[in-house]
């Protein structure tokens, strides 16, 4: 089986709709629909970019100390925000996150407290954040193409009353039914909105 190759490179994702976006979006939907995945081809993540990643930033950053790149960590309650290795049954794997690494600051942040006195930070910044940018705006363009595939990319704010039933009425009033939107939020007068976790 060869998972299907998308070109992406008529794909402006800062305007939606525009280029070939909608025949890319239709190879987009056919393949996820045939294979729940697929081979971008995106010509704004060059090869210079690809190989400053994976030559220039990623081999100084896995050589380091266990020790140094266990510092990237987030606490017992996100395990997969910072540094994973040493699992059982996962002989050799490594790997290492960075959150929000399309913004350049958490980039410099990590690269920080990978070299504190500096030793690598300036090559492996921009590697790291010129590559997760580009990453970033792939993803972005492919999940907005799901969404108008599925026909819920329009941000719709409804706001509807459903009044009470007098105490004579014996039936529902409005009976089951699906919501044209990806995300309902149900609020009743009275009860406390949800702001948070409890």
């Amino acid at each position: 089986m060869q998972l299907p190759k998308i070109d992406f490179s008529g794909v402006d994702p800062s305007a939606p709709g525009t280029g070939t976006w909608s025949a890319v979006r239709a190879k987009v939907m056919d393949a996820l629909a045939t294979f729940g995945c697929f081979d971008a081809e995106y010509p704004a993540l060059t090869p210079e970019q690809r190989a400053a990643l994976f030559d220039g930033a990623t081999r100084p950053l896995f050589a380091l100390p266990v020790d140094t790149k266990r510092r990237n960590y987030h606490g017992a309650d996100k395990p997969f925000h910072g540094y994973l290795g040493g699992l059982q049954g996962y002989d050799g794997y490594e790997s290492l996150a960075i959150v929000d690494g399309n913004k350049p600051e958490p980039v410099r942040d990590f690269a920080g407290l990978m070299w504190p006195d500096g030793g690598c930070s300036d090559g492996f910044c921009k590697a790291v954040h010129g590559v997760a940018a580009r990453i970033f705006e792939l993803e972005a363009a492919v999940r907005r193409m799901v969404l108008e595939g599925l026909g819920v990319a329009k941000h719709l704010f409804r706001m509807s009353e459903y009044q009470a039933p007098s105490a004579a009425e014996k039936t529902v009033r409005f009976g089951s039914h699906q919501d044209s939107n990806l995300l309902s939020v149900v609020c009743q007068p009275g009860f406390p909105f949800p702001t948070g976790p409890a």
